[in-house]
């Protein structure tokens, strides 16, 4: 399982995830680790989450679906302490996140490299090593101007 984000002309970190579903708990770490820390440079908002700040048109506008994890108190509070604003999803409407978009191509990247090493699949230390570093080449191709284009097809 893999998480990353991207906002304007910024690709964010893609970070990978052991096997199986994740929780709240396990939510908010990625959130801490791949979003977080990076809102005072995406923004220029200062880090302490005390500080008023003011919205605009070229605000941050969080995007997760109804997953369990996302919809957990804690993760609302975390987001709403750091002012991050959430995108409202109907219950079981479809998944308008551009995100959504990148994956096919992220997956025919990664698994031309996978088989390009003419290796099986395995559970071993050093394969999973070598898948980790497969996505992180993969993600690194994703094009900015694709992304762009996902962003402008949304609707205001």
């Amino acid at each position: 399982m893999v998480w990353s984000w991207f906002c304007g002309d910024r690709i964010g970190p893609i970070l990978t995830l052991d096997r199986g579903g994740i929780g709240a708990v396990k939510y908010m770490k990625i959130l801490y680790d791949g979003l977080l820390s990076m809102i005072p440079e995406l923004t220029g908002w200062p880090v302490d989450p005390d500080t008023i700040r003011v919205a605009d048109k070229c605000s941050l506008l969080f995007m997760h679906d109804n997953a369990p994890c996302h919809k957990d108190h804690r993760v609302h509070d975390l987001l709403q302490k750091h002012g991050i604003p959430v995108m409202c999803w109907p219950p079981q409407s479809p998944d308008l996140n551009p995100l959504e978009n990148v994956w096919p191509d992220f997956k025919h990247r990664f698994h031309r490299r996978f088989r390009a090493l003419g290796t099986h699949l395995s559970m071993s230390s050093a394969a999973i090593a070598q898948y980790g570093k497969i996505v992180q080449e993969s993600w690194a191709e994703v094009h900015l101007e694709f992304l762009q284009q996902l962003i402008e097809s949304m609707p205001k």
